[in-house]
C-alpha cells in the first residue's frame, strides 16, 4: 500500500516538475512530501481520504497470504467500510505470496481457499460464493488498533 502512495506522489512530482512548480529532481524530506500532499489535495480533493484509507487510520487493511508450499486459489467474504458485504477473489497465489483484499472496519471476515491440485481446502462453512458452492471459515481480526491484518493459509491448517 505504501508503494502505491509513493508511486502516486512520484507521478505528482513529475507533473509538478513539467509545470515548472518543482525546479529539479531532489531528495525530499518527510515534511516536504507532506507539503506536496497538501498541494495535491488542492488539485485532487479526495487525495487526503485516499491517503488516509491506505495508511490505515480508520480501518483494517485485509491481506491474504499463502504460507503453504502448494499454489492456492484464495477468496474472502468481508464487510467493506461502507458496510456492504463483498465476495472478493479469486486470487491464485504461489507459495509465500500475498494479496491485498480491501479495507474493513468489521472484525469478522470469511476466507477460504483450495490448492490448485485440489488436494487441500481451507474452510468449513458451505457458502454460495460468486455462483460457486465453496467453503469459508469464520475469522476475527484481533489487534488493538487499525492497520494491516494478514490472514495466513498454511498447509497444516
Amino acid at each position: 500500500m505504501k508503494i502505491l502512495i509513493s508511486f502516486a506522489l512520484l507521478i505528482s512530482l513529475s507533473a509538478f516538475a513539467s509545470a515548472g512548480i518543482v525546479q529539479s529532481s531532489n531528495v525530499y524530506s518527510k515534511d516536504q512530501i507532506e507539503a506536496l500532499a497538501d498541494s495535491v489535495d488542492r488539485i485532487i480533493p479526495s487525495f487526503k481520504e485516499f491517503k488516509k484509507s491506505i495508511q490505515n487510520s480508520d480501518s483494517y487493511s485485509l491481506f491474504l497470504l499463502n504460507s503453504c508450499y502448494k499454489e492456492i486459489v484464495a477468496y474472502v467474504r468481508y464487510m467493506d467500510v461502507n458496510k456492504n458485504w463483498i465476495d472478493a477473489g479469486f486470487w491464485q497465489l504461489r507459495s509465500n505470496k500475498e494479496t491485498y483484499v480491501g479495507e474493513t472496519r468489521n472484525t469478522y471476515y470469511y476466507p477460504g481457499a483450495y490448492s490448485t491440485d485440489n488436494k487441500l481446502g481451507w474452510g468449513d462453512i458451505p457458502v454460495l460464493f460468486q455462483g460457486y458452492e465453496l467453503f469459508v471459515s469464520e475469522q476475527q481480526i484481533q489487534r488493538t488498533g487499525w492497520g494491516d491484518w494478514i490472514h495466513e493459509f498454511t498447509c497444516d491448517k
